[in-house]
């Protein structure tokens, strides 16, 4: 179910083409997530058990009130 648009795609999300240096091609499950109620969220290699309680109950929290979670 993973699908891949390019940067020269017409459903690339307007707000990635003006950042710098936005990425080439885009990896995704599902559908692109409307990026203007989404949050960024990148982890450790090393998690701990606090981390992952916390994190799991922030993305938790934010997916229930309509934000999209990018992680990377």
């Amino acid at each position: 179910g993973i699908q891949v648009i390019s940067l020269y795609d017409n459903a690339y999300p307007e707000v990635l083409k003006n950042i710098y240096h936005p990425p080439v091609l885009l990896y995704f499950v599902g559908k692109i997530p409307d990026l203007n109620s989404s949050i960024g969220i990148v982890g450790t290699r090393q998690v701990t058990g606090y981390g992952r309680l916390v994190t799991k109950s922030l993305t938790e929290g934010l997916v229930d009130r309509g934000f999209s979670i990018i992680s990377g």
